[in-house]
């Protein structure tokens, strides 16, 4: 009685077994190893039906001889799934090593990289960062994981937290300029680059930020020197017009007044016309001279080449020194911004 129940639930549960089996190839993808296994449980199952139905109706010599040639069967399509198995797990231990090695090759770039690297999750919450991040922000990798951007940011970039990583979900790449502000305060402007990636399954930030600090230090600087050059020459020009042109219409205007006075004879009045006209003429002379200086007309009107020629033309003719110039292949007339 004990073996009949023992077959009855050793033939059920070898059935369930081979259902089981036939259901598992589908996520088995159609290894041929796992369906060579699914056709060996269900001759498995049939076998324990035939030793239930030997039990119960007796012993029968064809039964027994289909039993024998059934556990060969099984025992032949056992011995090459296994084999087929031992390749699929060769080929798993060759891409695991392929894995291991591409994630080591990751490794050391991510920490040998002379820039800031950051990979956060969707939100803007940290899960790795370089050694250059830590050391450049002053803060530890188990900080790090603990915080988001918006706390490495300035106030000007912590707004915009949200609204570059919206731009990075919805292009998958996004490249913008930033400024980190370190633990004991001091600020970092930075161009970052962040694309999307796969990280454990997930979908993930990935940003690479570079110091541009001294750039914008040097343009700042650029900015600086210009507006001084623009000063100085305001300044200048201001002078010229202040110690040049202004003597010249104070005296103009007095020579204006002379004009009223009625004791004047004709000869005073002709030489006091006379010499009003040669200081409107060197007024004149003068406020041209300032304007050429501000903008040459002949670069405006004729080119850089012809601007050259006349003003060596001018050097020459004082006899102070000779200048040759010459030139090639300038032709046209440059833009007026260069």
């Amino acid at each position: 009685m004990i073996k009949l129940i023992a077959l009855i639930i050793a033939a059920i549960l070898q059935i369930i077994a081979a259902f089981g089996a036939i259901w598992l190839i589908r996520i088995a993808k159609g290894k041929i190893s796992w369906g060579l296994i699914s056709i060996a449980f269900i001759f498995m199952a049939f076998r324990r039906i035939i030793e239930l139905s030997q039990f119960l109706g007796g012993d029968s010599t064809q039964l027994s001889d289909t039993s024998t040639w059934i556990g060969i069967i099984i025992s032949v399509l056992m011995a090459i799934a296994v084999f087929l198995i031992g390749k699929i797990l060769f080929s798993y231990s060759k891409i695991e090593k392929a894995r291991h090695e591409s994630e080591s090759q990751f490794r050391a770039l991510f920490n040998n990289s002379s820039d800031e690297i950051f990979l956060a999750d969707l939100e803007g919450t940290f899960l790795e960062v370089n050694q250059v991040a830590c050391e450049s922000l002053g803060y530890s990798q188990e900080e790090f994981k603990k915080m988001n951007f918006k706390d490495i940011k300035t106030a000007k970039y912590a707004r915009l937290v949200d609204k570059n990583i919206r731009e990075i979900l919805e292009s998958g790449q996004h490249i913008y300029e930033s400024e980190h502000i370190t633990r004991d305060g001091r600020i970092l402007s930075l161009e970052m680059n962040s694309r999307v990636i796969d990280y454990q399954g997930k979908k993930a930030i990935f940003s690479i930020a570079r110091d541009i600090t001294e750039r914008k230090n040097m343009e700042q600087n650029i900015l600086k020197a210009v507006i001084k050059a623009e000063e100085k020459e305001r300044e200048r020009i201001s002078k010229e017009i202040h110690d040049g042109l202004g003597p010249l219409l104070s005296t103009i205007k007095l020579y204006g007044g002379e004009f009223k006075a009625e004791d004047n004879t004709k000869k005073e009045q002709e030489e006091l016309f006379r010499q009003a006209s040669e200081l409107i003429d060197e007024a004149i002379s003068n406020t041209r001279s300032i304007s050429n200086t501000l903008t040459p007309r002949i670069i405006k009107d004729f080119g850089l080449v012809k601007a050259m020629e006349s003003f060596c033309k001018k050097i020459n003719q004082t006899n102070a020194i000779n200048i040759k110039f010459e030139t090639t292949d300038i032709n046209e007339k440059f833009e007026e911004t260069l």
